[in-house]
């Protein structure tokens, strides 16, 4: 059942990235800064990124840094005691822009807001050996969760 469910989210995902004009869809990606802990349990920032890029490549999106929108990446990772690594995830498809000038609450130190078109949210647990795997398969299952949410143009 669980590859079934994969596979209908990766197909709906090819649907969608066939329904758009040829080179319309892209996003960049940003990866929220790791804590230490995150090393520990074998995941890092680079590896994520791999992830989400081969991920939006297979859907059909194409990644630029350059590109308004962004696939954003949060993950909060922790090592327990003995052999046991936490992460929460939030992956989320956001829309930067600018602050309107009479807004009446402003982000401090921000001219820009950033609207969210999507997200998805894991927690997972998994003892160290695998761990990295493990949040890499989420990360995937949670974009394709996301990008899933979203119509295209």
């Amino acid at each position: 059942m669980r590859h079934t469910k994969r596979a209908a989210q990766f197909g709906l995902l090819l649907l969608l990235a066939a329904s758009l004009e040829c080179g319309a869809a892209e996003l960049q990606i940003l990866v929220e800064e790791l804590h230490d802990d995150a090393a520990r349990c074998d995941v890092t920032e680079s590896t994520l990124e791999s992830r989400a890029r081969l991920t939006l490549r297979a859907a059909g999106i194409k990644t630029a840094s350059s590109a308004k929108e962004v696939l954003y990446i949060n993950a909060n990772v922790m090592q327990l005691s003995g052999q046991l690594c936490v992460a929460a995830l939030t992956i989320a498809v956001v829309d930067p822009y600018p602050v309107p000038s009479n807004a009446k609450f402003k982000p401090a130190g921000r001219s820009l807001l950033l609207a969210p078109v999507c997200q998805s949210r894991s927690l997972l647990s998994h003892r160290m050996y695998g761990f990295s795997d493990e949040v890499m398969k989420r990360v995937e299952e949670k974009i394709k969760d996301c990008l899933g949410q979203m119509d295209y143009k």
